[in-house]
């Protein structure tokens, strides 16, 4: 009889422990969390949003900041055949400035001469070459274009040349700054 309940409380014991050992129990260390917490001499959590400075942009500074840039955009068909040429004309960030950013509102004036001029097309390796004179068809004095603040850039305009119609490229020369308004914020090293 001893026997009996010997291994009855045996059972009893060999299935509870099988029905616990299913359960998982959290793991609250999170001592790796921690550890990949940058800290200070304080021992408190390091601050690391930087900190930016603003400066109000004018004629005389707006040349520190930003550059001319014109970047080549070329459209083709379906069958991989070069239909646009663009080129984009834009004042864009410089490259040391490009953790900064513009205030809403920024804008510059500007005078640009707009014209044509003829050019020859290599649309095997993708390459262009002016020819013949420009030729003068408007000039756009004070003319405002404001600032796209999530790229950071002012979109001055575009030439294009359609391939299938024309070899003649629509250009911008000149580009002149006339005034500027609004800011620039910059990171404090």
């Amino acid at each position: 009889m001893k026997k009996r309940i010997a291994i009855l409380f045996a059972v009893v014991m060999c299935l509870s422990l099988v029905a616990c050992g299913g359960e998982e129990t959290p793991n609250t260390d999170n001592s790796s969390a921690q550890e990949q917490q940058v800290q200070n001499d304080n021992n408190e959590p390091e601050d690391t949003t930087p900190e930016y400075t603003e400066i109000e942009l004018t004629t005389d500074n707006f040349f520190t900041y930003f550059e001319l840039t014109i970047t080549e955009e070329i459209v083709e068909n379906s069958f991989g055949e070069v239909s646009y040429w663009y080129l984009h004309y834009d004042y864009a960030l410089k490259e040391e400035y490009s953790t900064a950013y513009l205030s809403n509102g920024t804008a510059v004036k500007l005078n640009a001469t707009i014209g044509v001029q003829a050019a020859t097309f290599d649309l095997e390796k993708k390459t262009y070459e002016l020819t013949g004179e420009f030729s003068t068809t408007t000039e756009n004095s004070g003319v405002v274009r404001e600032a796209n603040v999530a790229q950071c850039k002012i979109e001055i305009g575009y030439a294009d040349c359609d391939i299938l119609y024309n070899r003649i490229l629509n250009l911008h020369q000149n580009i002149e700054l006339l005034e500027t308004t609004g800011s620039i914020f910059v990171p404090i090293p």
